[in-house]
């Protein structure tokens, strides 16, 4: 699997780049965020998701790691394909999406071209159980002083009792 290219842009448009590879065009589908941050002739790097199909063999880039993970994500939620996610991820950014998912905003989450309420419901509670509290994608664990003590015990307490920890061995 192909999970990193560096090259040169030497084609774009509104969904795909072609990257030269030391002499190998490598047609790529972006995100429109992706495509904003990449410019024609100068150097790229993409992470890449490598989607194979009984009929294709298809290359989904990303600017940042961030991106493609959380693009994994939304492909594990049943009844989001590749194309969707895309187009979620070309209307908001990670970190406006995590803040959707854990506020469970769905009136914002369904502007995106082809996600209805029904399976915007289905994206939150699929994605949400998926997402570390007290954690960003972006930036990684958020400053624990900015976090009272009390919250920080009760969120480990909750994450130990999950595990299956009795209530004893957690005190």
């Amino acid at each position: 699997m192909i999970a990193y290219l560096k090259g040169t842009t030497i084609h774009m448009d509104l969904e795909t780049a072609i990257l030269d590879v030391q002499g190998v065009g490598y047609e790529v589908w972006c995100s429109t965020n992706t495509i904003d941050r990449l410019s024609m002739g100068s150097a790229a790097q993409l992470f890449i998701h490598t989607h194979v199909r009984e009929d294709a063999f298809i290359l989904y880039g990303f600017y940042d790691e961030n991106e493609r993970e959380f693009f994994e994500k939304l492909l594990s939620v049943s009844g989001v394909g590749a194309k969707l996610a895309i187009a979620i991820l070309s209307t908001f950014n990670v970190k406006d999406l995590k803040h959707m998912i854990l506020n469970e905003d769905i009136n914002l989450l369904i502007k995106v071209p082809g996600l209805g309420v029904k399976k915007g419901k289905k994206l939150i509670l699929d994605i949400k159980d998926k997402l570390p509290v007290n954690f960003t994608l972006e930036d990684g664990f958020e400053n624990l002083d900015s976090i009272r003590v009390s919250e920080l015990e009760e969120n480990i307490y909750l994450a130990l009792e999950s595990l299956g920890y009795s209530s004893k061995d957690i005190d």
